[in-house]
């Protein structure tokens, strides 16, 4: 009876073993997909200044070439408001010119 006992609970053992080594490496898999979300994680984050940065000299940027632009532009509009003042002026001085050879 002892006898069948011993083999009933050496069967038993036996037949748990793989049971537990499958539940362990289950475990160990979890503990591993954890750890590499967590890194993930940690790398996205520090990804996520440099990014920020990036963009912020990104619209640094394009602000400043519409400022350039702009006072490209509003120096353009005063040399041609300053070329058409000068013609304005000839126009008007040959004007009275002509009106005083006719005086």
């Amino acid at each position: 009876e002892a006898a069948a006992r011993k083999a009933q609970e050496d069967e038993a053992k036996a037949a748990a073993a793989p049971a537990a080594v499958a539940e362990e490496a289950a475990r160990r898999a979890d503990e591993e997909r954890k750890l590499a979300a967590e890194a993930r994680k940690a790398e996205e984050d520090e990804a996520k200044p440099a990014a920020a940065a990036a963009t912020k000299a990104e619209e640094d940027e394009a602000k400043a070439a519409a400022a350039e632009a702009a006072a490209r532009k509003a120096s353009a509009l005063a040399a041609a408001a300053d070329a058409r003042g000068a013609e304005e002026g000839r126009t008007l001085a040959a004007e009275d010119a002509a009106r005083k050879a006719e005086e």
